[in-house]
């Protein structure tokens, strides 16, 4: 999994049905999914929660517990058989998780409750209200294991499928089943863990010939940057976000560079006395010395030289912020060539169109 920040609860049923084996096999596969991500202050963080006719907070956040410190406590936490009142376990969850401060100023932290189940709940009107409410505070993926578990109702606790997965509801037939999850339960959530705030970010200005900006379009576009820019509330922190503007001509491109800058005035104003440049070289002289491109040749070039552009970092988001008028000559190449560079690239890129053409 891509280096993120994330926190995770695990509210787990010991049921009157349940054998003691049956919950450590619970509390191992706890264990094997804190083992596959990274664990520490700025990454992933976890807490346990048991429910059965009573619920209880097992294990709190602690950002000063190691990855090998955490699956100890987890596997110390004690089976205690009971009826199913699933909603208990929920509710501490969503109070566990609505009190908690956000640990990294500015940083985005997405938060997922993984619930476990191996029967029908006792008051599934409570439960639905519950998981209703837990939904608010994170994204919900319920685990039913063996033939008691209620369907309907796993999928009323989970969170609807979204882009990211087509389902967080996941049906195993006994407990040693479950460790065939894990790899599953990352797929379903690594895309949402990797939307990370240590970000490396690119701004490219169009500035080519067929499809270069007028003055105010232009202006319009150093506003944009200026305005996502201020926005950026950890630029400047170790793990917060990086920034470069790139602006393509026709035969070249203009690099400004803020990769060691922490002062985010002097950003703002450095954005804001940018100019627009004509050609670098005599038009024919330039025909002649370099091969012209169009704007998929000079995004793909970005893409293609962006770790060294912006000093990029291991595991950092990789985004490219083109502003454009879009007065493309040719609309379908430029389509074409796009898609074969979303389909070769792990940069993320983002159309803005400045102007109304």
């Amino acid at each position: 999994m891509r280096g993120s920040c994330s926190r995770c609860c695990f509210p787990s049923r010991p049921s009157l049905s349940q054998t003691k084996e049956q919950f450590n096999t619970q509390l191992n596969f706890v264990a094997k999914l804190i083992d596959a991500v990274n664990v520490s202050a700025t990454e992933f963080q976890f807490a346990v929660v048991t429910f059965s006719t009573r619920a209880a907070l097992e294990l709190e956040f602690d950002s000063t517990l190691t990855k090998e410190e955490l699956k100890t406590q987890v596997l110390k936490i004690p089976f205690r058989p009971g009826a199913t009142f699933t909603h208990k376990g929920l509710d501490i969850a969503t109070t566990l998780l609505a009190r908690r401060q956000n640990r990294l100023a500015g940083l985005s932290i997405m938060k997922f409750v993984f619930v476990l189940t191996d029967g029908m709940s006792s008051n599934r009107q409570a439960t639905e209200v519950a998981a209703r409410n837990l939904r608010r505070e994170a994204y919900v993926v319920s685990i039913g294991i063996g033939s008691e578990v209620s369907h309907k109702e796993l999928q009323k606790i989970a969170s609807p499928p979204d882009s990211y997965s087509l389902s967080y509801v996941y049906s195993v037939e006994n407990f040693d089943a479950l460790n065939t999850l894990i790899g599953r339960l990352i797929d379903a959530t690594c895309e949402k863990c990797g939307v990370s705030s240590v970000s490396d970010i690119v701004g490219v200005i169009d500035n080519l010939s067929e499809s270069a900006m007028n003055r105010e379009e232009f202006q319009a576009a150093l506003n944009s940057l200026t305005f996502i820019v201020q926005h950026l509330r950890a630029y400047g922190q170790p793990n917060g976000q990086k920034f470069a503007i790139e602006i393509i001509g026709d035969y070249d491109n203009k690099h400004v560079r803020f990769a060691n800058a922490t002062d985010l005035n002097d950003v703002l104003f450095k954005i804001q006395i940018i100019r627009q440049q004509p050609l670098s070289c005599e038009k024919e002289k330039c025909v002649n010395q370099y091969p012209r491109r169009n704007i998929a040749s000079a995004i793909k070039e970005i893409i293609t030289e962006f770790n060294q552009l912006i000093e990029g970092r291991v595991g950092a988001r990789k985004i490219v912020l083109v502003f454009s008028s879009g007065r493309f000559n040719n609309k379908t190449d430029i389509t074409s060539d796009m898609h074969g560079l979303y389909n070769e690239s792990i940069v993320d890129v983002n159309a803005i169109g400045s102007g109304y053409d």
